[in-house]
């Protein structure tokens, strides 16, 4: 029985399931899957039922026991199938919900960072809070249980009363008479258990409301002596939520034990009823033994589908609140003015550049309106040239479209506008001209306010509390939009200026404190992952090891003569041909892999412009060549110490079982160290990489390598059937590599990654 959790149906459950099907629909396969799985377990369970009239008539009665162990059999089968089918889509449930659930919350959070502050004015912490707690959890528990029990308990239900008409249909009209009776008390005990338990919630809230608030101010409870009437106040506020929580439960608890009574009186009245017909020849008794144990679970699919309909709407509510949530218009931002590093000119100019310089600048375009480039500004500078300039130069004067400001000692310099933008350096320049501003229209907070505060002056605001001391700093931040005047920050309107910009260039200290999760060095820097000297040297180690580890697990795998891994597989087969060395054919394939790597980053790069690091990835490509010099040596020492095993089957399963386990070990630490990827696992990520780029969906690295794995094995196959070997180097051997090693490297990671990451890193990302 699902809990009852007192939430209100939705307000527009159309529009709620519409919304909560997009991400439903994200893995649409997967719920197909489990809704076939539930089918069919609902079905086993039917079914098996309905055979017990055949093994009671057929074998039980005539004494048929061989018969009867093979009907039994039939039935533990179909059984165990069923049981299967209910422990897959469970597994899948639960699975598939994490990751819906998981996008809700990321869409929910990524979506409230972009609402105006006025929203979290006019709505509680509590309240916001809930979206992210009560909500979303109703949400996951609905998707975890409901979405297969009401389906089950539909089919179970259905399918129940279906094969008792089959069986007896008079006897079937006592089982729809107390279903009935047992619907109707349901929806009896469910109208008055939501009513209660909605007042429950209520009772809740406040108690909730009333001691964080008393929490929060202890202070002032203690100055003014007020906890005696605080006490008083909340024993009041409990012994209301004791009442209501006491109708709630006390008729919760009415439901289960009714329903099973009248189960039971049904079954009862069903097998006198069932025995009388059978005694007078109108019923078989295998008829009435499948009948018996139909009746029996006839009452629990109706229970259960009831409960879980009533949660599902619940969770539909809640579901509803988050989305109406997600709707929320996002705080708008139209400026168009950004800001950015810049280099001073000898003459005063400004040039943008990337790196930090310590100067800042505002990228302004060239036609927006501003004081920059107004012509009362533009006259005055040209005019201040040409009594500098000689006659000769006026006409170079003319030409020109914005030098530094000559009048300003300390520069307001500005750039050339051939690409559409010029630069005013960041000064802190801030005026306020004929503000009127309100949180709401009708009430006018600051009224016709002027004032200016050049660079490098030192304003204070001095009034009373309430004043608006705070609200115009809120105003300078654009945590608020004025209704009019303007606000300006270097002679650039801020409405012009991105929001995210605008705040980069102001420091503010606010009153309450907040420091975000981590420790004080994470609040005060951007800290990506660093590695010490001795750190790295640890790296190294572990890379080489792992190398090593991987050289052994491949090589006996080989050994083991029941086929190689898959990675392989083309040079072993080659060299078997040719008779070559493995390690140097080996060698040689590698370079051929990391030439292909080169190729695909090269047109990955060309055709991700935003990329940019083809040098990067062109460098650790090349130094994939001495890592595989290094790799195929240990191939030829383990290929010289481990003897070929054959005509020993027990003994090869074995060690072919260590050879993966190894081959997996050994990947995961050489991979897990970062370093250089061996090109058997370079060529896979860079496959990976070119295919994103596609117009169709990307594939992952396990696709890829899968996809891998398939193509040179197939190669292997050609090469073997094309020079007379068959199936040269291929195997039970290759096909545990392509299956276990990836498997290996999951449980590999799962134990030992953090371990791994705190001896080789001293930031773990």
């Amino acid at each position: 029985m699902a809990k009852y959790v007192g939430y209100k149906r939705p307000k527009d459950t159309k529009k709620t399931i519409k919304h909560l099907l997009v991400y439903l629909g994200h893995y649409k396969w997967m719920f197909m899957l489990v809704a076939l799985l539930v089918l069919l377990s609902a079905g086993a369970n039917v079914t098996g039922t309905y055979l017990v009239k055949p093994v009671v008539n057929r074998f039980i009665v005539p004494g048929d026991m061989e018969g009867l162990l093979k009907a039994v059999i039939a039935m533990g089968v179909m059984y165990a199938c069923g049981a299967l089918c209910t422990l897959g889509y469970n597994r899948i449930m639960v699975k598939v919900s994490q990751k819906v659930i998981q996008d809700i919350r990321n869409d929910l959070f990524a979506h409230v960072q972009k609402l105006p502050l006025k929203y979290f004015d006019a709505h509680t912490h509590g309240e916001l809070m809930s979206r992210f707690t009560n909500d979303v959890d109703t949400v996951q528990e609905a998707m975890n249980n409901s979405f297969a029990m009401i389906i089950q308990s539909f089919i179970m239900l259905f399918g129940t009363l279906i094969m008792m008409m089959v069986l007896s249909i008079r006897l079937s009209m006592i089982v729809v008479v107390f279903l009935i009776i047992m619907f109707l008390f349901i929806k009896f005990n469910s109208k008055h258990s939501k009513k209660y338990f909605n007042r429950q919630q209520e009772e809740l809230g406040k108690i909730n409301g009333f001691v964080q608030e008393m929490m929060a101010g202890q202070k002032v409870e203690k100055v003014f002596n007020h906890e005696q009437k605080n006490f008083e106040k909340f024993c009041e506020m409990n012994e209301s939520f004791r009442k209501e929580s006491t109708n709630a439960l006390a008729f919760a608890g009415m439901m289960i034990p009714t329903i099973v009574s009248l189960s039971y009186l049904n079954y009862a009245i069903s097998a006198c009823v069932g025995g009388i017909f059978t005694l007078k020849g109108l019923m078989d008794l295998g008829s009435l033994s499948s009948y018996l144990i139909y009746v029996r679970q006839s009452a629990m699919p109706l229970n259960q589908f009831t409960q879980q309909v009533n949660f599902l709407l619940s969770a539909l509510s809640g579901a509803e609140r988050i989305f109406d949530m997600m709707d929320e218009e996002p705080e708008v931002d139209e400026g168009s003015v950004t800001l950015c590093n810049a280099v001073k000119n000898e003459d005063g100019s400004l040039t943008e550049c990337k790196e930090y310089t310590g100067t800042f600048a505002w990228k302004v375009p060239a036609n927006l309106n501003t004081y920059w480039n107004s012509e009362a500004y533009k006259d005055k500078i040209k005019k201040q040239i040409i009594n500098e300039v000689s006659d000769m130069e006026v006409t170079r004067v003319n030409n020109i479209v914005y030098p530094a400001d000559k009048d300003n000692k300390k520069g307001s310099a500005l750039a050339d506008v051939s690409d559409g933008t010029y630069l005013v350096e960041l000064r802190g320049d801030v005026r306020f001209k004929n503000v009127v501003f309100g949180y709401v229209p009708e009430k006018t907070i600051l009224n016709d306010v002027t004032l200016y505060a050049k660079q490098g002056q030192k304003i204070a605001f001095v009034g009373s509390t309430g004043a608006g001391k705070t609200t115009i700093i809120n105003l300078i931040n654009r945590f608020y939009d004025i209704q009019s005047g303007s606000i300006t920050y270097d002679g650039i309107d801020i409405k012009d200026i991105k929001k995210d910009d605008l705040r980069r260039s102001l420091a503010m200290v606010i009153q309450d404190t907040h420091l975000f999760t981590g420790t004080i060095a994470d609040n005060s820097t951007d800290k990506k992952k660093a590695v010490h000297g001795n750190k790295l040297l640890y790296r190294w180690i572990f890379y080489i090891a792992g190398l090593v580890i991987l050289a052994l697990g491949i090589m006996l795998n080989t050994k083991t003569n029941l086929g190689v891994s898959p990675i392989i597989s083309v040079p072993y087969s080659i060299s078997n041909v040719i008779g070559f060395n493995f390690a140097n054919m080996t060698l040689i394939v590698y370079v051929v892999f990391v030439i292909i790597e080169m190729i695909l980053h090269t047109i990955w790069q060309f055709v991700d412009k935003s990329a940019n690091q083809l040098g990067m990835y062109l460098l650790r490509d090349v130094l994939q060549i001495p890592v595989s010099i290094i790799f195929t040596r240990f191939l030829n020492i383990f290929s010289g110490m481990i003897p070929s095993v054959n005509n020993n089957m027990p003994v090869q399963i074995m060690l072919l079982i260590i050879a993966v386990i190894l081959t997996g070990i050994g990947a995961a630490m050489s991979l897990n160290m970062r370093i250089i990827p061996n090109p058997g696992d370079g060529i896979v990520q860079a496959i990976s990489d070119t295919t994103k780029l596609n117009k169709r969906k990307g594939k992952g690295v396990g696709f890829c390598k899968n996809c891998f794995d398939i193509t040179n094995v197939t190669i292997t196959f050609i090469i073997g059937l094309s020079t007379g070997h068959f199936l040269l180097g291929l195997g039970v051997g290759t096909i545990l590599a392509m299956i276990g090693v990836g498997r290996v490297i999951a449980v590999f990671n799962n134990l030992f990654m953090d371990k791994m990451n705190k001896i080789a890193f001293d930031y773990v990302e």
